[in-house]
């Protein structure tokens, strides 16, 4: 039988940052040490697959320049799942596009960019992709000059690895955000689950309404967030990697609701990178539920994907 919110004693709310963003963290019961394990474990795993810090385990496999790498369990899972998500995604999903958007500028945390419309924006060329990458275990041998941005990919498997590891370690419910990237598990606070808002990326201060989530994940990608200038135009971290360049498909935003984070986070960069059509093809091949946002802000779904709750009736 499922446990029900009065069986939750108490709940804990707090934030850390983490990641070039902010989680936020609600924790239902659980000893009071799980607040400093949070802390510490998001801290392991960002030393772990951020590729803003030169100190990383990332980084330090970006300039292995061709030798056989050992990788930690972490890294090594990171790793599998970004390569899952490459060819679950024909490609759309690429986690070798490291150096085209540091060119583009995004070569340091966000909020440290350097907006420069004096720079041009160097010329595009299509992505090879992870060809000429080998996995032996947990070994790995990029080629020569190849470098991983496992990006939000991270922040999604960080998600799920601390909402998994708050009930393994005695919490009856949790509910981690990344940044935006949501994981529930466990006890939810009422009988549709948790109510997670979703806002218009492209109306400020506009919400569609809740999504109900219930031991499973919803993450929103879009190209209005990280946006920068470069050389002019506007550019965004959505890179296509059949171009090189910032997507432009008419889908500003992809909303997605599957089992795991890690897995929401690249089907919602794949969609948008997709566009309409191909992009709803690809998340019902998946079966998992999504939205995708035009730039007029109407929306079109999968099919099997629920209407947002209006926020008054959530």
């Amino acid at each position: 039988m499922r446990l029900s919110e009065l069986e939750v004693k108490a709940w804990r709310h707090f934030t850390v940052p983490s990641m070039g963003s902010t989680a936020t963290i609600i924790i239902g019961d659980g000893p009071e040490p799980l607040v400093q394990w949070v802390t510490d474990e998001l801290g392991r795993l960002e030393q772990c697959w951020s590729r803003f810090r030169p100190d990383s385990e990332l980084s330090e496999l970006n300039e292995s320049d061709g030798r056989w790498f050992p990788m930690s369990a972490d890294l090594a899972l990171a790793v599998d799942r970004a390569m899952s998500l490459h060819w679950m995604t024909s490609g759309l999903f690429d986690p070798t596009m490291h150096d085209r958007i540091a060119e583009l500028g995004y070569d340091r945390t966000f909020r440290e960019i350097d907006a420069d419309s004096t720079r041009s924006i160097p010329r595009g060329h299509p992505s090879r992709g992870p060809v000429g990458v080998e996995i032996d275990g947990n070994y790995i041998r990029l080629p020569a000059g190849a470098k991983l941005d496992l990006g939000g990919v991270g922040k999604g498997l960080a998600a799920d690895l601390v909402a998994d590891g708050l009930l393994e370690r005695g919490a009856t419910s949790a509910c981690v955000s990344m940044g935006g990237d949501v994981r529930a598990a466990g006890v939810t606070p009422n009988a549709r689950g948790w109510d997670i808002p979703v806002d218009d990326p492209i109306v400020a201060g506009r919400s569609f309404g809740t999504v109900p989530l219930r031991d499973a994940a919803i993450v929103t990608s879009t190209t209005r967030i990280r946006r920068w200038q470069r050389g002019g135009p506007t550019v965004h971290h959505l890179i296509d990697p059949r171009s090189g360049y910032s997507s432009d498909t008419g889908i500003e935003a992809a909303v997605v609701r599957a089992e795991q984070a890690w897995l929401a986070e690249g089907l919602a960069k794949a969609a948008v990178i997709a566009g309409e059509e191909l992009g709803l093809r690809l998340l019902g091949a998946a079966d998992v539920d999504g939205w995708l946002v035009r730039s007029d802000s109407s929306v079109v779904t999968t099919t099997d994907a629920p209407a947002f709750v209006p926020r008054s009736a959530s």
